[in-house]
C-alpha cells in the first residue's frame, strides 16, 4: 500500500514549477493547482488500485491463497491503506525540495523504517517498539496497516476500526499540510 506513494511523488512532481516545464506552465495558468494535483492523485489512486487488484488476483488464482471470508473486509481496508500511501508520497514531494530520485529514496527510507518499527522485518522489533515507545507505531502507517490485517484475520472489529480511523486521520493530516504548502508556493521567476 505504501509504495504507491512513489506514483503520487511522480504525479505531484510533474505539477511543481520547480521540478518540470509542465509544472511551470501550470503555475502561471489560471487553473487551480490544487484541482490539477488532486486530479492527478485520483488517477494515481485508480492506477494503484488496479495494481493491487492484479496482486490479489495473482495471490488467489496463481498462488492459490485462500483469504476465506475475510476478502470482503480486506479489500476496503487495502483501499484505505493505498490512500494513505498516496498522501505520504504527495507529502514527501511537496515538503522536500530535492531531485526526483532523492524523493524516491526518502520515501523508500521512510517506508522501510516504518516497516522495521512495525515488526515486518521481525516481530521482536514491534514488541520492543510497542513497549518502549508506543507512540511510534500509533502514527506509523506501516504498523497500522499490518495491524489492521492482523485484526481482520483475528476477527477483532474494534481494533480494525481503530486502524481505519488512524489511517484516515493520517491521510487527512498529510493532505491538509501538503495542500497548504502547495497553495502558498510562489516563484519570483519561472
Amino acid at each position: 500500500c505504501l509504495y504507491g506513494g512513489m506514483i503520487a511523488t511522480k504525479t505531484t512532481d510533474k505539477n511543481l514549477a520547480n521540478m518540470t516545464a509542465s509544472g511551470k506552465r501550470i503555475a502561471v495558468s489560471a487553473v487551480s493547482k490544487t484541482k490539477i494535483i488532486l486530479g492527478g492523485l485520483l488517477t494515481s489512486y485508480i492506477v494503484q488500485l488496479i495494481g493491487l487488484a492484479i496482486l490479489f488476483a495473482y495471490l488467489t488464482l496463481v498462488l492459490h491463497l485462500d483469504f476465506g471470508p475475510n476478502l470482503p473486509t480486506i479489500i476496503p481496508f487495502t483501499m484505505v491503506g493505498a490512500l494513505a500511501g498516496l498522501t505520504l508520497g504527495m507529502f514527501v514531494s511537496v515538503v522536500f525540495k530535492v531531485s526526483e530520485n532523492t524523493k524516491d529514496g526518502i520515501l523508500s527510507g521512510v517506508t522501510m523504517l516504518g516497516c522495521f518499527f512495525g515488526g515486518m522485518m521481525g516481530p521482536s522489533m514491534k514488541y520492543l517498539t510497542d513497549t518502549s515507545m508506543p507512540i511510534i507505531n500509533k502514527i506509523n502507517p506501516s504498523a497500522i496497516i499490518s495491524d489492521g490485517y492482523y485484526a481482520i484475520t483475528s476477527g477483532d472489529a474494534g481494533r480494525l476500526w481503530f486502524n481505519i480511523a488512524s489511517l484516515l486521520i493520517f491521510t487527512a493530516i498529510l493532505s491538509v499540510i501538503s495542500i497548504a504548502i502547495l497553495r502558498r508556493q510562489k516563484y519570483d521567476s519561472l
